[in-house]
């Protein structure tokens, strides 16, 4: 079986495990012998779409990002996105950096809020699961 990462799924994965049915997870890792995972290298990922942004001439860089607690929204953020702005000097601005939920709604709501500064950015960067 493979199956998608889940905010919700350790009890479906034991549920499986427990038939004995082969199980691949796609981009969370799932601590188990019995469960295979595929992850991406999300923290090169990002540093790469930042870097590229850089490349681009954006240093006013924006991020939307979504819930606290998944480990792949965090390696985006700080090993990815924020190393390369580091890696190039350039400053994090507070009111660029936006909490969102990965709901469309919340993600209106920043970009509205990021539209209205004074000095809006120039680029964004958006965290999906």
């Amino acid at each position: 079986m493979l199956m998608s990462q889940s905010e919700h799924d350790e009890a479906f994965i034991h549920h499986v495990k427990k038939q004995g049915i082969p199980i691949i997870v796609l981009n969370r890792r799932v601590e188990s012998h019995e469960v295979m995972n595929i992850l991406a290298d999300d923290s090169q990922g990002a540093y790469q779409a930042a870097h590229h942004f850089i490349q681009q001439g954006h240093e006013q860089i924006a991020i939307i990002e979504g819930k606290e607690g998944f480990k792949s929204t965090q390696e985006r953020k700080k090993a990815g996105f924020l190393q390369a702005l580091i890696d190039h000097q350039i400053p994090m601005k507070k009111e660029y950096m936006m909490k969102g939920d990965y709901h469309m709604k919340s993600g209106y709501e920043s970009m509205e809020s990021l539209l209205a500064l004074d000095d809006p950015p120039t680029a964004l960067f958006l965290l999906k699961r």
